[in-house]
């Protein structure tokens, strides 16, 4: 939490889709040095509701853990 408080004027929320509910799919990303955070709902068309979501959570500087691990 540190790390993300150091790096907040260097990250950057993005938003895509209508602000109205009941429209069409909504994705937004969260991105700065030390953190990756995406929503995506998925479904079967463009326009079309959404069925399940896809998202994710990831800190760049600390790929699969490499902080953590000892040399």
């Amino acid at each position: 939490m540190d790390e993300m408080k150091r790096n907040i004027a260097e990250t950057w929320f993005a938003w895509s889709g209508p602000t109205e509910q009941g429209r069409r799919p909504t994705t937004f990303r969260i991105q700065g040095p030390t953190v990756f955070i995406e929503y995506a709902p998925q479904g079967p068309g463009r326009r079309t509701r959404t069925n399940h979501i896809h998202t994710i959570y990831r800190d760049p500087t600390n790929e699969y853990g490499s902080k953590w691990q000892k040399p």
